[in-house]
């Protein structure tokens, strides 16, 4: 016989055929209540807003919607609110919210304005919208909060994006390839660095070189600051960094050396026999016709040639004008000569020269009298220790003349200027040869006393207090004189002249202190090298001291051979 279930309040039993009082009952579902044993569940008399609890016993047995879902009472379960949609614990129906564009509403939700922006790559047009994907196009991605579908911003430099909602992820590429804004692709999009840019590879952009100023680098793909940088050439100059060798803007007669940082102000001048049109364009050498020659500063091979003055000659060509070596007796008068003695004249009665590049000049003869020969000077070679002739430019030969016409009281002409083969001074030595231009009454006074001892002092001084800074020592190689057209005979003069009245007691008086201090250093230096050889017989030698050789014998006066070619001595070489 079929017995009643005892299922428990809240539980029912629809089984059929069941053999067990309790086995098949189940609980009954939420909106239903049983009130146990053989009974079914029956439907709930929930308000809206709530619903009944599970196993309910009793048709009231409720509970309200929490937040974020609603009911509309009776037997209905609470239902979430769908994306969008907010509810209050209570609410019988779910409302839109009301979020602003680029938003959306946080599930679950209470209130109309609790939202949060859109991700990236995502939009909303706000209110119940939820957040969409984008539809951008490669390169571009959709930032935060984007209120439309095409909202979207190029990918900076170093990232990338495939489109659509996609984010810009970082890039990968290779040395001396730079990332690109909008880049569509990790890879494939980066660009080979220009000249003067450079980048380490994966995400980093084409930077600015580190460069000099003056130097530049025109490498392609460079993966490099500063490494690749070379040395703008001649004609070209560049500001450092980034800046590339541009063209020089120099005026006419001005180049632009290697490696100049501005166009303008690194511009040089072209020397005497050199020139320019400006521009890019180097000092080239000049191409005057003899007689002429270019000064610094020419613009072009030839338009700038002026003829050499009286006294000095050009073979043309880039080279300056050089001083005449005349001989004794002939005068360089004539202007655009073309050889140092080509354009040599003898000097006519009344006038003398003592040769090289001095013109013929009147006599001083007294009252009375007149030279038909016209010729009287004193020629001295001398070894100026200190300079080498290369370096013995134009300024340093006008002040030797100028200290030596001081120190003698007459005119002096330079004749020649060589180097001296007789010096071994680190600084170098060169040989210069003096013309002191005499008159009769005064050659004989002067001969006498320009003595090796004067012209290691007191002429040494003269010229050192005259420019000569870096002169070490001057020393008298030869002497010769000529009166009147005829050579001078040392040793058959009477030892009572003088440079001048008003020089006699100085001369006198600084040939007394030279010759006194000579002796003290003369012992001194002999007491050291004998405590020096005491000490030091074994070594052969000093080590790293300049040892100067023995210097020609000193001579007064020409050789017969010389005196017979009317040259007194004086070997006719130019100075160069």
């Amino acid at each position: 016989m079929c017995q009643p279930t005892t299922c428990l309040p809240g539980f029912a039993s629809s089984a059929l055929k069941a053999t067990d009082p309790i086995a098949t009952c189940k609980a009954c579902p939420a909106g239903y209540f049983g009130t146990g044993n053989d009974t079914q569940c029956k439907p709930m008399t929930c308000a809206p807003g709530s619903a009944g609890v599970a196993t309910a016993n009793t048709p009231n047995n409720c509970t309200k919607c929490p937040d974020g879902a609603a009911s509309n009472g009776a037997a209905e379960a609470c239902i979430p609110c769908d994306p969008g949609f907010f509810a209050a614990s209570g609410d019988a129906a779910c409302q839109p919210a009301t979020c602003p564009p680029g938003w959306r509403s946080n599930v679950p939700s209470s209130v109309a304005s609790n939202c949060t922006g859109c991700a990236v790559g995502t939009y909303s047009t706000g209110g119940s919208s939820t957040c969409h994907p984008a539809t951008c196009a490669p390169g571009y991605f959709a930032p935060e909060g984007s209120t439309t579908p095409d909202n979207c911003e190029l990918c900076p430099a170093g990232t990338y994006s495939p489109g659509g909602d996609a984010h810009c992820k970082s890039t990968s590429c290779a040395q001396g390839f730079g990332a690109v804004a909008g880049a569509s692709d990790g890879e494939a999009n980066c660009v080979a660095c220009e000249p003067g840019y450079f980048s380490l590879g994966q995400k980093s952009p084409c930077l600015p070189t580190t460069c000099k100023p003056g130097f530049a680098s025109d490498v392609h793909a460079n993966h490099l600051p500063d490494a690749m940088c070379s040395l703008c050439p001649q004609g070209y100059f560049s500001v450092g960094g980034s800046g590339q060798c541009t063209p020089a803007t120099c005026l006419g007669g001005y180049m632009l050396p290697q490696g100049a940082s501005d166009g303008n102000a690194s511009c040089v001048l072209c020397a005497a026999g050199q020139f320019s049109p400006g521009g890019t364009s180097a000092c080239q050498l000049t191409a005057c016709e003899a007689g002429f020659a270019a000064p610094a500063g020419a613009s072009s091979a030839t338009a700038e040639c002026t003829q050499c003055p009286g006294g000095h000659y050009s073979p043309g060509g880039a080279t300056d004008c050089l001083p005449m070596t005349c001989a004794p007796g002939s005068g360089a008068n004539a202007s655009a000569a073309t050889s140092p003695t080509s354009s040599c004249l003898v000097c006519k009665a009344g006038s003398f020269s003592p040769g090289g590049s001095a013109p013929c000049l009147p006599t001083a003869c007294p009252p009375g009298t007149t030279s038909p020969k016209a010729t009287s000077y004193v020629h001295a070679l001398l070894d100026l220790d200190g300079y080498a002739v290369a370096y013995f430019n134009q300024t340093l030969v006008e002040a030797a003349v100028a200290a030596a016409a001081t120190f003698a009281g007459v005119p002096v002409q330079v004749v020649e200027l060589t180097s001296s083969s007789t010096s071994s001074w680190e600084a170098g030595a060169c040989q210069i040869r003096l013309a002191f231009v005499t008159t009769n009454a005064t050659t004989v006074a002067l001969y006498q006393n320009l003595t090796e001892s004067l012209v290691s002092t007191a002429f040494t001084a003269a010229l050192q207090s005259h420019g000569l800074g870096q002169l070490k020592a001057v020393q008298l190689q030869q002497l010769a004189a000529v009166k009147d057209g005829e050579t001078l005979d040392y040793s058959a003069l009477v030892p009572a002249a003088t440079i001048g009245t008003n020089r006699t007691n100085s001369l006198v008086l600084v040939g007394i202190v030279t010759a006194v201090v000579a002796v003290l250093v003369v012992a001194a230096f002999a007491f050291r090298l004998a405590k020096f050889n005491q000490t030091h017989e074994a070594d052969d030698g000093l080590v790293g001291t300049t040892h100067r050789p023995p210097k020609e014998v000193f001579s007064r006066g020409a050789s017969n051979k010389d005196a017979q070619a009317g040259g007194g001595g004086i070997p006719q070489r130019p100075y160069v």
